[in-house]
């Protein structure tokens, strides 16, 4: 196979891999990255296809649903803010997305970043999550429903992405300190943590598919996370237990599930344990353990 012909396949866009059982060619060997020095080889496309699936459908899901995995169903139920009720219509365009729509979308979407990245953020905590939330809503669509012009912009807004997303962490720690009092303000803190989250990883994975390789893993491993995410889909809260909800971090999750593996995993640790093992690493462990029960 010629250098070119590899450097197309790369280059395709990421929405084609949606549904598609598309592998893409990865090198063989580890690759040097100048200053970064030599980043492992990740895993095909095929192992990871279930995640790349779940996060292209986080714009749809909440245009649907009005949530996601990083949007709680109740934050928006009484109020919306602006920057929200604004990324509910676009991610509802996404819809019926064709190429007579597909236009009009991005322009909104280019419209929508610029002006969110021109704000100050300034606002409260949870006007700052909701902006920051669509913020990474948009950008997913680049990445997943854009062309390569639309995933270049994404990917030259990766260091202030990032960087507003560390500050949100910052403004969350100061205002909502550990441990919560109350489950809304469990709500609110594991939301920031979770937006960020995702917008570390939404970046891992573009760089996965477009270059064979996991950028950011050591600073993706310091981001945190509630030691006991089921909360988050709890129906009936018990306020003990989240008064005595602790912080870890992604990679003492990855590490508590490698030394034990056959623990059942919530499904936000799972989609974070997927991401990082594959899904047939996961499915095995998943097979092992019901064989054992």
């Amino acid at each position: 196979m010629s250098q070119s012909h590899q450097h197309s396949q790369r280059d395709k866009t990421l929405s084609t891999q949606r549904g598609a059982e598309t592998e893409v060619p990865w090198h063989s060997t580890p690759r040097p990255l100048g200053h970064l020095g030599t980043q492992p080889r990740v895993v095909g496309l095929q192992s990871h296809a279930w995640v790349y699936t779940q996060v292209a459908d986080f714009p749809r899901l909440f245009a649907t649903r009005g949530e996601t995995i990083f949007i709680h169903p109740t934050l928006y139920r009484s109020s919306l803010p602006a920057s929200m009720r604004t990324a509910f219509g676009i991610c509802a365009a996404t819809l019926s997305l064709n190429q007579q729509t597909r236009p009009i979308l991005f322009n909104a979407v280019d419209a929508e970043v610029s002006s969110l990245l021109g704000s100050t953020l300034a606002g409260t905590l949870s006007e700052n999550l909701a902006a920051f939330q669509a913020l990474v809503l948009y950008q997913i669509m680049r990445v997943f429903y854009g062309d390569l012009k639309d995933q270049w912009a994404a990917e030259q807004q990766e260091f202030i992405v990032r960087s507003i997303g560390l500050r949100l962490l910052r403004q969350t720690e100061t205002e909502l300190p550990m441990p919560p009092t109350t489950w809304e303000s469990w709500i609110l803190a594991e939301s920031v943590r979770r937006a960020v989250m995702f917008s570390f990883k939404l970046y891992t994975l573009y760089w996965s598919a477009r270059a064979g390789v996991c950028k950011e893993n050591g600073a993706l491993n310091h981001l945190p996370m509630s030691s006991n995410p089921a909360i988050w889909d709890s129906q009936d809260v018990d306020l003990e237990i989240v008064a005595k909800d602790t912080i870890i971090t992604h990679g003492q999750l990855l590490a508590r599930w490698e030394a034990a593996p056959q623990n059942k995993l919530d499904r936000y640790e799972n989609f974070l344990v997927v991401a990082w093992k594959g899904s047939p690493t996961v499915e095995a462990f998943r097979c092992f353990r019901a064989e054992s029960e």
